[in-house]
């Protein structure tokens, strides 16, 4: 089946990216740092404020009649995936 990765950050750290202020998308960065593979990114917690933000997400794909039956962390700090 399908599935979206996405990042969840602050509106905070959102208003303090003008590339993120003028197209709505990540156009700068860097390379990412060796070892953010590590499990306790997969495997941790997701926080609480993801946790309320997709089950509302959950709620809305079902009353739409798209099913999501999951949702977790990935690999990267603040990156997560539903399906």
């Amino acid at each position: 089946g399908w599935e979206q990765e996405f990042f969840v950050i602050s509106k905070k750290a959102f208003m303090e990216r003008p590339d993120l202020l003028s197209c709505n998308r990540t156009v700068m960065g860097a390379p990412p740092a060796r070892g953010q593979q590590a499990d306790t990114n997969y495997f941790g917690q997701i926080p609480n404020s993801v946790a309320h933000f997709l089950e509302a997400v959950q709620k809305e794909m079902w009353l739409l009649g798209i099913p999501m039956t999951t949702y977790h962390n990935e690999v990267a700090p603040g990156q997560h995936e539903l399906a």
